[in-house]
């Protein structure tokens, strides 16, 4: 391998040695290869760059490295962007985080996550609150102080159902999770930003949920479902070391 170049850090797993990996890597320009430290290993690639935008094209590129490594093992998986300079960094990293990487993977082992957003239409969903109470529907010549209360009821009311779809699918899918977490809502038309964590042996059931809860709702919301994923929002192991 050519050691002048960086080297791009994309996950560490415990499992078999591979010399390359047929993927594309996040600069299309090498393969996917490992760099091991005792029985933990780095998935790389070497690069030119020692800074990658975060755009669509990126974050693709680095997922589909981990996602390919994910199919044969359990990875730990990096944040986006990270670049050391050499081998000689990454091994040095791999020896700071041995003992954390090896306690985390014991703790995901056949573990999986997957996503789940849910999506409704501000516009139909502040109509129904007002068609749901009719003295809120027509505010014809009121007062401008007036109107604002009008405005901000809507608002709770709009809040009420928004927490109503969240508690209603948050529960039915927690019974088959091991773990879940609420991500930040962005923008008026998202309702619900979650992550699992289950068994791998359980997605065909998850799946069967979140379709039962989309049947559910589906008049009022949409769904947009994700994964399997490593587990990124259930691992917390911070980077340290970076290549000097």
């Amino acid at each position: 391998m050519d050691t002048s170049s960086g080297k791009y850090l994309y996950c560490v797993f415990q499992g078999e040695d591979f010399q390359e990996l047929e993927v594309p890597t996040i600069d299309n320009n090498s393969k996917a290869y490992t760099i091991s430290y005792e029985d933990i290993l780095a998935v790389v690639s070497d690069t030119d760059q020692f800074i990658f935008d975060p755009t669509q094209k990126n974050a693709m590129a680095h997922e589909r490295v981990i996602s390919e490594v994910m199919k044969e093992n359990t990875v730990v998986p990096m944040s986006f962007g990270n670049v050391f300079k050499s081998e000689e960094n990454i091994t040095i990293f791999l020896q700071g985080i041995h003992e954390e990487v090896k306690s985390v993977l014991a703790e995901i082992e056949g573990k999986i996550e997957l996503g789940l957003k849910i999506f409704w239409d501000p516009d139909d969903i502040a109509r129904e609150v007002k068609e749901e109470n009719p003295e809120l529907a027509n505010i014809g010549e009121a007062s401008y102080q007036f109107q604002i209360r009008i405005g901000q009821k809507v608002a709770e009311l709009v809040d009420e159902k928004r927490n109503y779809y969240s508690k209603e699918i948050m529960e039915g899918l927690n019974e088959l999770a091991i773990a879940s977490k609420k991500n930040r809502t962005i923008g008026d038309r998202m309702v619900l930003n979650a992550a699992f964590l289950i068994q791998r042996e359980m997605e065909e059931n998850f799946d069967t949920k979140v379709n039962e809860l989309y049947e559910k709702f589906e008049d009022k919301l949409e769904f947009k479902y994700t994964g399997p994923w490593p587990p990124y929002n259930f691992v917390n192991i911070k980077l340290e070391i970076r290549g000097e």
